[in-house]
């Protein structure tokens, strides 16, 4: 006859379940997380013709073929002034003594990180809305941000600039302070720094932060010119291929942002006075007819590039300069 066991009856533990605890945030701050209700109708549907017409211009090319100077041409047309440089590459030198374009009447502020290009593009944010507006009340707020952001006071201010251009000198040189700031490399971070290599985290975030920043620069109501150096591949042909000098997939995409995209080169350089000068003449193709990247979205141009390129000679070209 068996036994019966005195030890005690063991019962299996039910499977344990995860409670996942999220923090809840303050009521206040719940209710700045949902997006805002639409005042009036979400969307608004317009005809073609009614739309205000601005510029969204990629140019390209070599350093030093011109580019900073072609963008600044900008400034010798009516409606697109007043211009705004963000000048990254500290290339502005070219824009001195020149004064058939009216290059001292273009504003110029120096980057020297990817933090101030966000502080450059809400300042662009807020400044359209504003400039839009008119009354002795919007002059005095328009004439109050400038005199804090150029240091003077607001009485030193006669006209306040209304923006209706922004240059962006050169996404090369965002895309590489864009990656600085993921690395945690600053202006004072010492040259015998040994900083961490960028992996593919910081590839993918970079190309993120760099796409929002096109973005939203074409976004603004207003012309938009960005510069770009100049890269190439070669094919299974080993034929060059040339286009924007921009990390991966960015430097086609990039292009889909735009209305224009342009490489801009030198050709043969011609004599002047008797053949005793040579001028470098320049050529802006703006279509890829050749093995390069290049796009217009304006089909009333017939042309596949730009002589002597300008951005007076591109606006009425492309029919968006201003008869009056």
């Amino acid at each position: 006859m068996p036994i019966p066991s005195k030890a005690p009856t063991i019962q299996p533990l039910k499977p344990a379940t995860t409670q996942v605890v999220r923090p809840v945030a303050p009521a206040a701050a719940q209710q700045a997380l949902k997006p805002a209700a639409p005042k009036g109708p979400a969307f608004k549907i317009s005809a073609v013709p009614d739309r205000t017409r601005y510029l969204k211009c990629l140019i390209y090319g070599d350093y030093g073929i011109g580019k900073t100077r072609l963008a600044a041409t900008s400034a010798a047309v009516d409606q697109m002034c007043n211009v705004l440089m963000i000048s990254i590459e500290s290339g502005d030198q070219t824009l001195l003594d020149d004064p058939e374009y009216n290059f001292d009447e273009i504003d110029v502020v120096e980057v020297k990180n990817y933090n101030v290009l966000g502080h450059v593009l809400d300042f662009l944010k807020m400044h359209v809305r504003l400039r839009d507006q008119e009354g002795p009340e919007i002059d005095q707020k328009l004439r109050e941000v400038e005199a804090a952001l150029k240091g003077c006071k607001p009485e030193d201010i006669g006209v306040p600039r209304r923006y209706y251009t922004v240059i962006l000198d050169s996404l090369t040189e965002a895309e590489q302070y864009c990656m600085n700031q993921l690395l945690g490399i600053t202006d004072l971070t010492r040259i015998d720094f040994e900083a961490a290599t960028a992996e593919w985290a910081e590839y993918k975030k970079q190309h993120s932060m760099v796409q929002r920043l096109v973005r939203n620069f074409r976004d603004l109501p207003m012309h938009v010119i960005m510069t770009c150096s100049r890269s190439w591949t070669q094919d299974e042909r080993k034929r060059f291929q040339y286009g924007p000098q921009m990390t991966g997939k960015l430097a086609g995409q990039v292009q889909g942002f735009m209305d224009v995209v342009g490489y801009l080169v030198t050709l043969p350089p011609v004599d002047e006075e008797g053949g005793k000068d040579k001028r470098l003449p320049r050529r802006l193709w703006i279509q890829p007819v050749s093995n390069w990247a290049a796009k217009s979205r304006f089909a009333n141009y017939k042309g596949n590039y730009f002589d002597d390129p300008s951005f007076p000679k591109i606006l009425k070209s492309v029919g968006l300069l201003d008869a009056s």
